[in-house]
């Protein structure tokens, strides 16, 4: 019997249901060691047994209330920490800790604009999750795990320059580094939505990017890889209804300055749902179309290289009968003959497609695009 309290996990002290099976166990030992001492060695090792549990409880009862405030204190220190970002508050619903694979999660985050709207704060998350990273342990470097989960971030232009949610104080950086208890090694995502709305154009503009999957690993290069770009970034997401976008990259971001070389594919877009963006910025929209879009960018200490290319099939950017009954004037018919007109000079007809590669390259400091 003996032999088997000493084999207890002692890991799950730290779970308040454990401390008390433990407890009841090992009184359980002594009251055996009772009913079977018999030699006056025995029953003196007994005695000391007996006197044990009075100092075992007082450790068990401080451990147990620890355990049990924990979760309020961290909730306290987390809603502190958000709400000392300039210009937002944010507020947190719970906090559960998970000690024996050393995590917390924090559930319900959000931060909200002080000017802005409720129902649409500038960054909330279901769930984060952050742990340390097991994987990078077996390298012997002690570094951080964080998972976000259903994460949402909205960036709102508004008529009101204090009402817009377009960026937060940099202090915000130094803020959330703060809740995590070391380096970030791997960063993920699921489910994850950005957004887009500017509420000062003629039509409002709503875009957005959602289901984002994300994961970046060896961020710190906790592994000690000799790559030049030792961290990767995997990534794919809807875009509006019908775009499907992939990324992959691999970095360098403890390089001053990064160093990294990444490939981003749009493919499928729908061009009608691109519709309000065109409209407010273009002054034309689209009758129908596909468009694919691929970059490639590669960055080194001293200089960028790489190139955007857009592919789009299938285009008519006007139809006059329907334009006319929908009543628009003829100034607009006459941007939209236009802009139909000079897509129709690049067209490829055979294809029945329309496509445009612009180079971007030169120096950090003397960046050229489209030249």
């Amino acid at each position: 019997m003996a032999a088997r309290s000493r084999c207890f996990p002692v890991v799950l002290l730290f779970e308040p249901e454990a401390i008390v099976h433990f407890a009841r166990h090992l009184g359980r030992e002594i009251q055996n060691g009772l009913e079977i001492g018999e030699t006056p060695v025995m029953k003196s090792k007994i005695m000391s047994l007996k006197r044990a549990p009075k100092w075992i409880l007082i450790v068990v009862l401080a451990v147990v209330g620890i355990r049990a405030a924990l979760p309020y204190v961290l909730k306290s220190y987390i809603n502190d920490t958000l709400d000392g970002i300039p210009g937002y508050y944010g507020v947190i619903e719970d906090i559960d800790l998970s000690i024996w694979r050393g995590a917390y999660q924090i559930q319900g985050v959000r931060l909200v604009k002080l000017e802005g709207n409720e129902r649409e704060p500038f960054f909330a998350a279901d769930e984060i999750d952050i742990s340390v990273d097991w994987r990078a342990l077996l390298d012997r470097r002690l570094v951080s795990k964080i998972s976000l989960f259903d994460p949402q971030l909205q960036f709102i232009v508004r008529p009101s320059k204090a009402a817009s949610q377009t960026s937060v104080d940099s202090s915000w950086q130094d803020k959330v580094k703060g809740l995590v208890p070391f380096e970030i090694n791997r960063f993920q995502i699921f489910e994850g939505l950005v957004r887009y709305k500017d509420e000062t154009r003629s039509p409002k503009i709503d875009v957005d990017l959602h289901d984002l999957w994300l994961e970046a690993e060896n961020i710190t290069n906790a592994t000690g890889r000799p790559d030049r770009l030792p961290s990767t970034l995997l990534a794919s997401a809807r875009v509006m209804k019908s775009g499907r976008l992939k990324l992959t990259s691999r970095m360098d971001l403890l390089s001053a300055p990064a160093q990294f070389d990444v490939n981003t594919t749009v493919d499928g877009l729908d061009l009608k749902e691109a519709n309000e963006f065109t409209k407010a910025y273009g002054g034309f929209d689209f009758e129908k179309g596909t468009l694919r879009v691929t970059m490639e960018m590669a960055a080194t200490k001293d200089k960028i290289d790489g190139y955007v290319k857009t592919l789009a099939k299938d285009v008519d950017v006007v139809d006059f009968n329907k334009e006319l009954e929908k009543g628009d004037s003829p100034g607009h018919l006459l941007w939209e003959g236009i802009v139909g007109g000079v897509m129709a000079l690049f067209k490829n007809h055979e294809r029945d497609q329309f496509a445009a590669r612009v180079p971007i390259n030169g120096s950090r400091a003397d960046l050229k695009i489209g030249t």
